[in-house]
């Protein structure tokens, strides 16, 4: 891994996944999109969770040292960036409520946690199946985070 955007041939040339740490702040993570949506947090506990729910609403997903959530969203291979949630191949996380799928039939997997970065129970997702695609309604609070974890196929 590398720390910081490619900012030469050599580097881009690397392959290496790129991140911006924490301390380069809302505008490092929101300059860093033309060369990844990862960000890095030495934070532990619910700190460690703050900054990875909010890293989100800069289309950022947040590696941090601790929590069952930093364990769910990875790997991650990038094919949207909004603010709120980022999709990705494997997974899809949000901290927004909405309909989220890839336009297939896969089922997911899911994950909530609240404001703590505590595991919800009983998170409220809903699966809508039209015209053969899988979408996934996720609603919940502004402090909740949802990771949707692909899974190839109907949802059982």
């Amino acid at each position: 891994m590398a720390n910081g955007p490619p900012v030469t041939r050599t580097l881009l040339d690397h392959h290496y996944p790129h991140f911006v740490e924490e301390g380069m702040g809302e505008s490092g993570l929101i300059a860093a999109h033309l060369a990844t949506p990862l960000a890095w947090s030495y934070a532990r506990g619910r700190e460690g969770f703050r900054h990875f729910r909010d890293s989100l609403d800069f289309g950022a997903l947040a590696m941090t040292w601790s929590g069952d959530w930093s364990l769910q969203a990875f790997p991650f291979t990038p094919l949207e960036i909004r603010p709120g949630y980022v999709i990705g191949e494997e997974r899809i996380v949000t901290r927004r409520s909405g309909r989220f799928g890839w336009r297939d039939n896969s089922g997911v997997e899911i994950f909530v946690y609240d404001g703590e970065g505590n595991p919800v129970a009983e998170p409220d997702v809903k699966t809508v199946a039209e015209d053969g695609e899988n979408t996934f309604e996720v609603r919940m609070p502004s402090d909740h985070v949802a990771i949707l974890v692909r899974t190839r196929g109907p949802r059982p």
